[in-house]
């Protein structure tokens, strides 16, 4: 811990030393004094502070992608350091100089003391065009040493002066860091600066290639699809279990276990889609590759909604939980609509019904029907255009049409037999041997009979129940109860997101819909998270892959709402 802490004070100073060294290349010529050998033998002027800039520019761009954690960063930046130095030491000593070389020593000996953990690899295809890249600077390089000496050979048989190989060699390199000969004609000297910046500007575009972090992850196959589905069907305890299948996710298996884990990435954190899925008895071990998976990758980690089943084992690998809300479960063997708790759902199916709404399910891996699927794609478009506050994603499944597999839909027809709503139903398993669907998807027009979503959900409970399933999820009421299972800075944080943010997605009115069906249960539902607490940079990243606009379509949505009331 202690260690990269350091390391972590490190990386924010190396963000502030490229402007230092940027700053002491405008106070004058100390760093190569006119007559110091160097000097001399270079035949520098202003040279010396093009080089410094250069190295303080790139610098930057190094000691930025540091504290990523990244392994070329730290390459960069100890390389940088290690030229800053050694030109510093070549010129005569400046009380300035010596403090910047002083800072920059102690630097570079803590990044080589802490060099174990920059381990985030590069893209391999980035660092590849980078090399390309670099070719081509060389390519310019020769070019321009032949196209000087040419001129030179021209020079000779006008003014009789020679100048050698090694000497056109010498004035290429002059260019490069930005020293011009004062005799040069004026042509030249525009050429050298054009030399000069097209050199640098592909130095910076390898640097920052070099720097793109690894995606690490893989092409996903219909092999890897089909594994992963059987392997939810069999251990798919979580009600998220099923998204793995979706399109948006990468796929980690096990190496040495049977199991897959779902995930994306935002920014420099991994976000999982519920728990991994695996047999109970590998899970300790799929979770452990999967951790050192991450810290190879040098990346904080993320589960959302995950169940209490496997609590102790994610703390026992050192993760934190923070309970994230709570699941409205139905067990539709005792499941009724009686009662107060239910009346205002009595009252709403009652009035689709009146209306003359009636519920199918359509079954499109039996017999696929295009009118159908033409009616659920035009209230789907329709309910996009309407809703206000975008669609989430990652958490949340498509229509899946294209692919139905395993799930379950069910439309609603209006009086004159146009549909008007649907619903998409994914399974889980609840427990060994059982069936479980969660309504994953529920869409309706705008102009659809009041109660429409309620009938469709309370017959479709009839048809699962009638198939023999036996329990119905509604899905997350996120926030909802987070103080009820322990006291903490992160519950109290998702707490005052709860109660004073619900403009920006509708917490309470989310919580409502699903209380109106009188669930059996109300299951905790946790994000774990592989630092102790929640950090910003993960509460972030749990709401930017949900999110196509991330945290500004939020922004947009409180901003819309408060100019509509």
């Amino acid at each position: 811990m202690v260690k990269r802490r350091l390391a972590q004070g490190t990386n924010i100073i190396m963000l502030i030393t490229p402007f230092f060294l940027l700053a002491s290349t405008f106070i004058g010529g100390w760093l190569f004094r006119p007559g110091h050998a160097v000097s001399s033998m270079l035949g520098l002027s202003e040279a010396h502070h093009a080089v410094q800039r250069i190295v303080a520019v790139l610098l930057f761009m190094a000691a930025w992608n540091l504290q990523h954690w990244r392994r070329m960063a730290w390459f960069l930046c100890v390389l940088l350091l290690i030229i800053s130095v050694s030109v510093s030491m070549a010129v005569p000593p400046h009380y300035l100089g010596i403090i910047g070389s002083v800072i920059e020593i102690v630097l570079l000996a803590i990044l080589l003391f802490t060099r174990d953990l920059y381990v985030r690899p590069s893209q391999r295809t980035t660092v590849w065009r980078a090399a390309l890249i670099a070719s081509a600077i060389m390519i310019v390089v020769v070019l321009n040493i032949v196209i000087s000496a040419i001129w030179m050979y021209w020079h000779v048989t006008v003014t009789g002066r020679f100048m050698s190989a090694g000497q056109v060699a010498l004035r290429v390199l002059r260019a490069l860091i930005g020293d011009q000969p004062d005799t040069s004609p004026f042509y030249l000297v525009v050429y050298w600066h054009l030399m000069f910046v097209a050199f640098w500007v592909c130095v910076a575009i390898c640097l920052g290639l070099v720097l793109k972090p690894a995606t690490f992850g893989r092409l996903i196959t219909r092999d890897d699809k089909s594994r992963a589905r059987d392997l939810v069907r069999r251990y798919g305890q979580n009600t998220m279990a099923y998204l793995v299948l979706e399109d948006d996710k990468r796929l980690f298996f096990g190496a040495d276990v049977e199991g897959v884990i779902a995930y994306g990435l935002i920014g420099d954190a991994i976000v999982v889609s519920g728990d991994p899925v695996c047999a109970p008895d590998n899970f300790t071990m799929l979770l452990a590759e999967f951790k050192a998976f991450c810290q190879a990758m040098g990346v904080d980690c993320i589960f959302l909604n995950t169940t209490d089943a496997f609590l102790p084992i994610y703390q026992s690998l050192g993760y934190g939980v923070t309970k994230c809300g709570e699941e409205a479960e139905v067990n539709l063997a005792t499941y009724s609509t009686a009662g107060g708790a239910a009346m205002k759902l009595r009252q709403k199916v009652h009035r689709a019904q009146r209306a003359g709404v009636t519920v199918e399910e359509y079954k499109p891996t039996e017999h696929r029907n295009h009118e159908i699927e033409a009616g659920i794609s035009r209230v789907s478009n329709e309910w996009l255009r309407d809703k206000k506050t975008g669609i989430l994603e990652f958490a949340v499944g498509g229509n899946g049409l294209d692919d139905p597999a395993d799930r379950r839909y069910f439309i609603a027809r209006d009086a004159d037999d146009a549909i008007c709503a649907y619903n998409v139903l994914i399974p889980f398993v609840p427990q060994p041997g059982e069936q479980g669907y969660m309504v994953d998807v529920t869409r309706r027009q705008h102009t659809a009979p009041t109660g429409v979503t309620e009938l469709l959900i309370v017959q479709g409970f009839d048809f699962l129940k009638s198939d023999g399933v036996t329990t119905c999820s509604l899905g997350l009421a996120p926030l909802v109860h987070v103080l009820d299972k322990g006291d903490t800075a992160d519950a109290h944080l998702l707490d005052l997101f709860y109660h004073r943010m619900n403009r920006f997605y509708g917490f309470k009115d989310l919580y409502l819909a699903k209380k109106k069906y009188a669930p059996t249960t109300w299951t905790p539902r946790y994000f774990v998270h592989s630092r102790r607490h929640l950090s910003p940079s993960l509460i972030y990243a749990a709401i930017a892959i949900q999110s196509p606009k991330g945290l500004r379509g939020f922004l947009e949505n409180v901003v819309s709402s408060r100019a509509q009331d």
